[in-house]
């Protein structure tokens, strides 16, 4: 148990090692800057709503070529709300990037 200490700062150290990480990590993410991190959100967002985009355009044509049950019906709609949405998502990142003179 003495191996893990509670330090002056208030994280947790392994004999100094961690807490000089915690320091070393605080100063990484001082660096971020918000305009890193909305290039970065918009990126994951854009690869997720392609993904989401090609599902759903596969399900349209599955579902075209039979009879749908019920549970189908409301899954598939739900799919599509959440595309509609994250498209509505893309286009505020990409209207704040365009406003903040970011290049996505």
């Amino acid at each position: 148990m003495d191996k893990y200490k509670l330090s002056p700062q208030g994280c947790c150290e392994l004999k100094f090692s961690l807490c000089c990480t915690c320091r070393k990590l605080q100063a990484t993410i001082a660096e971020i800057s918000w305009k890193g991190c909305l290039k970065e959100e918009y990126a994951q967002l854009k690869e997720r709503y392609e993904k989401l985009k090609a599902y759903n355009n596969k399900k349209k044509v599955e579902a075209s070529d039979r009879i749908m049950k019920q549970e189908d019906y409301y899954s598939d709609r739900l799919l599509a709300r959440q595309q509609e949405i994250m498209t509505d998502y893309l286009k505020i990142l990409e209207l704040r990037a365009e406003l903040a003179h970011i290049e996505l």
